[in-house]
């Protein structure tokens, strides 16, 4: 029985690598590491988050999704710039009932933030403008020490339009936000950890290794029906009034725990925990 399971998740993990093979990929890169699936922004010199790149986003996502290996996905850029913003993209006129630019990004964003497993931004060098709001869209920000921030669209003639006027907000605070907004200064990695914008800065050279032992430890220790549901409210929360979220979260906690699978979920755990997990 064991040797057919080891078959069987070795077909699956075979299948979906060879999916991710054919796909064409021509703005970023997709790499499967173990569980975790790793998207590499690669489009020189400013990685800018073109309507193609963020279809390709999309379509990795859809792998990653589709994928029961697969736990956790890590996105990331280049070296020197995660991504240096939107390009100008948005200023060109679209057809009738075809999509803005923004209206892409904000699409991919919220999907990203309400994905039902883990996603982490491993950023070095430059973060601005649309890439930046990519960044603040993933559920945890891995930052390299030449890490910089920056949303600069008011100084542009334009305002943050691919969700930022929310997220950076309920990151770092209105103040802190209206003041890193109406100035578009960079902001550093150290800076950015103080504030909340980061959760860890490590060496230039450690951001993606991180990020993937990260998202391994996640996928590792994660129940993944709760984690689902966990996303799921975190990202409508948002949305909601104190008292309607307190009862919603309420709600989904009570169909959690009585699910038929949670006394094997809380068995799994105890295990875990004894064998110091």
């Amino acid at each position: 029985m064991k040797k057919l399971l080891v078959i069987l998740l070795f077909t699956i993990s075979s299948a979906v690598t060879a999916q991710v093979a054919e796909t064409t990929f021509k703005n970023i890169e997709v790499t499967k590491k173990h569980n975790v699936l790793l998207l590499s922004i690669n489009v020189p010199p400013r990685n800018t988050v073109s309507k193609a790149v963020l279809a390709e986003i999309n379509t990795a996502i859809n792998l990653a999704e589709s994928d029961e290996n697969i736990g956790a996905v890590v996105i990331t850029g280049t070296n020197k710039v995660f991504s240096a913003g939107a390009g100008g993209e948005s200023l060109k006129g679209v057809d009738k009932g075809e999509m803005t630019h923004a209206a892409i990004a904000h699409k991919v964003y919220n999907r990203i933030e309400s994905f039902p497993k883990p996603v982490i931004a491993a950023i070095s060098g430059i973060s601005a403008g649309g890439g930046n709001e990519l960044a603040m869209s993933c559920d945890i920000r891995i930052a390299g020490e030449s890490a910089q921030f920056r949303q600069h669209e008011l100084q542009a003639g334009l305002i943050p339009g691919f969700g930022g006027m929310q997220r950076l907000p309920r990151l770092v605070g209105q103040s802190r936000a209206m003041e890193i907004m109406l100035t578009g200064r960079y902001v550093g990695a150290v800076e950015a950890l103080s504030i909340g914008l980061v959760t860890t800065v490590v060496p230039d050279s450690e951001v993606v290794l991180k990020a993937v032992s990260l998202a391994q430890q996640l996928n590792d220790n994660l129940d993944r029906k709760a984690l689902a549901q966990f996303k799921k409210r975190m990202a409508l929360s948002s949305s909601e009034t104190f008292k309607e979220a307190l009862i919603n979260d309420q709600l989904a906690f009570d169909e959690l725990a009585t699910s038929p699978d949670i006394h094997a979920a809380i068995a799994t755990f105890i295990e875990k925990q004894k064998n110091g997990k």
